[in-house]
């Protein structure tokens, strides 16, 4: 195993120790009356807020709602993708048309704007906030699967089962089995995505709430002291930069991988 390659899973697996180290932890809600508004320093290295919290803690804490609540979102609309995608492609006439002129119709909308919408509608809050990504990203999941399924159903290994009767659970694991790879390619890519627009709905308040350290709630919360205290933006505007580039640098790891093997 090569040093870049250790170094990289180092890092997914930092990420996922700072997860339960928060949530175990590290308590974001304590307040200091005489650290308000203080700018980074030895005790507070991130600086504090308007209610003397501490940014580095509320970062960290963060990436529970951010990386967590996205890696949630991306598993259900994978999961959802695959069954609509999957009905779409393995049994085809009628099911298939009228689940591709949904995925259509859904994929002509800016994924954002049906997240905003959706959001809109049902109100704040990181449950509403999960519901409307899912529902904005799922088409893409169903989209991929439904073209490698078709893909994969006109190989012989696949025309051989049906001719010899293989039951359609095994039909069906199979087939699933050997699509996973792009899927599984594109899951790493929108996860970066997922993050900035979980932030973004936070940002504009149908998100994940305040007090909740949410890195765009964060953005939301700092942008009203930005001139006076510019840290309570910075901060979780570099968590989200740089969180977004090391998963965009694991895609590409992962792909530089596959190159390799071919």
């Amino acid at each position: 195993m090569t040093n870049k390659r250790k170094w990289k899973i180092g890092m997914i697996v930092l990420v996922f120790v700072l997860l339960l180290w928060s949530t175990l932890f590290l308590n974001y809600e304590t307040m200091n009356a005489n650290a308000v508004l203080s700018p980074p320093n030895a005790s507070h290295w991130f600086g504090t807020d308007d209610f003397g919290r501490d940014i580095f803690i509320r970062v960290i804490v963060g990436a529970r709602y951010s990386i967590g609540a996205s890696l949630f979102i991306v598993g259900l609309s994978y999961l959802g993708g695959i069954l609509l995608g999957g009905l779409a492609g393995i049994f085809g006439g009628r099911i298939d048309r009228i689940v591709t002129n949904l995925v259509d119709i859904l994929l002509a909308i800016p994924s954002l704007l049906i997240a905003i919408t959706v959001a809109g509608v049902l109100g704040g809050g990181l449950r509403n906030g999960i519901i409307a990504l899912v529902i904005s990203y799922l088409p893409y999941y169903a989209k991929l699967t439904r073209g490698e399924i078709r893909k994969i159903k006109v190989r012989e290994y696949v025309t051989v089962m049906y001719m010899q009767g293989a039951p359609l659970w095994y039909r069906l694991m199979t087939i699933l089995k050997n699509i996973q790879r792009p899927l599984v390619t594109y899951m790493i890519v929108n996860i970066s995505s997922t993050i900035l627009s979980l932030a973004t709905l936070s940002f504009l308040g149908i998100g994940v709430k305040v007090p909740q350290p949410e890195w765009g709630a964060m953005l939301n919360e700092g942008r009203l002291s930005f001139e006076q205290a510019p840290w309570l933006m910075i901060a979780p505007g570099l968590a989200i930069t740089l969180t977004i580039i090391m998963f965009n640098g694991i895609h590409h790891w992962i792909q530089q991988t596959k190159e390799r093997k071919i």
